[in-house]
């Protein structure tokens, strides 16, 4: 029995052993890797046949079958005993790899000096589609950051596959996988942080449910004039269930203000659409996670 129970010790180290590490590359600014999860939003039934929009077709093979998960680890990084996740939805016609580079998040996550890992997690890869697939599931989220805590801890990155807090951010059409996260994610009060950047399309009753019923939670939203009305009926909706937020022009706040107050929405005429992506940083220094060890 002792050689029994010998052996198959001995044959799971072997498969462990035997099976492929992620594939991290290191920079000065952290280390990163791209890895396929069966988590990830896509393939998923909800696009199991192609996509017509206009004239243009955005094939399954093309836009949704790219199980991509985007995890970024800061230098610096102090593993323990929980592990905080930030995780970014990028918005229409983008994917992962552009968005990281282009909006400079594994720069921003670096400059804001948070114990973060960073996850994107490929959504419709460049098609104008909110769809997030396998996150619009009850308990989406709960099984993708699960996973993603699976490999960490494979991988030696993290002592437990413990999860900490998250802060959810969606750019633009990204905005459906945050609602929907908040929704049904399945990890509840896990969620400290929301930031909407140039996002609030739709569904803002989940973001304004959500602010309600958490009474520590934080939220920001900066948003161009084209979205005003939308961001304005959040607020609408957090005055009638009495939650007190600020609304100002992001000209006239400092961090100090942003740290001082959880609810704050950021009407902006100085940046683009796109440009309205470099608050990330500044919404997570001024959240509470902890900060990296100096």
């Amino acid at each position: 029995m002792r050689l029994h129970v010998f052996l198959l010790v001995c044959i799971q180290m072997t498969l462990l052993a035997l099976a492929p590490a992620a594939d991290w590359t290191k920079s000065d600014l952290g280390e990163m890797t791209i890895v396929p999860m069966k988590s990830a939003p896509y393939p998923h039934d909800s696009r199991k046949e192609d996509v017509k929009k206009g004239e243009t077709v955005y094939t399954v093979a093309d836009h949704y079958s790219d199980p991509s998960v985007l995890i970024f680890i800061p230098a610096g990084y102090k593993p323990g005993e929980k592990t905080d996740l930030f995780l970014y939805f990028h918005g229409h016609k983008n994917n992962v790899r552009n968005a990281v580079d282009v909006f400079k998040l594994r720069e921003q996550v670096v400059a804001s000096r948070k114990n973060v890992i960073l996850v994107c997690p490929e959504g419709p890869k460049d098609a104008p589609d909110s769809g997030l697939g396998k996150l619009e599931d009850r308990d989406g989220l709960k099984n993708l950051l699960a996973e993603t805590l699976q490999l960490l801890e494979a991988d030696g990155k993290i002592p437990t596959a413990t999860l900490g807090h998250v802060v959810l951010s969606g750019h633009s059409g990204g905005y459906y996988g945050v609602a929907m996260c908040l929704k049904q994610g399945g990890v509840e009060a896990n969620l400290s942080e929301v930031y909407l950047i140039d996002a609030a399309y739709g569904n803002i009753e989940e973001f304004s449910a959500w602010a309600t019923r958490n009474k520590t939670a934080r939220l920001c939203s900066i948003y161009t004039d084209h979205l005003q009305a939308k961001n304005e009926s959040i607020m609408s909706a957090l005055k009638e269930s009495q939650v007190a937020y600020e609304s100002k022009m992001d000209t006239e706040v400092d961090e100090e203000f942003l740290k001082a107050h959880r609810i704050v929405f950021l009407h902006t005429k100085t940046l683009s659409h796109s440009d309205t992506v470099t608050m990330v940083e500044k919404f997570l220094r001024t959240g509470a996670l902890p900060n990296r060890p100096s």
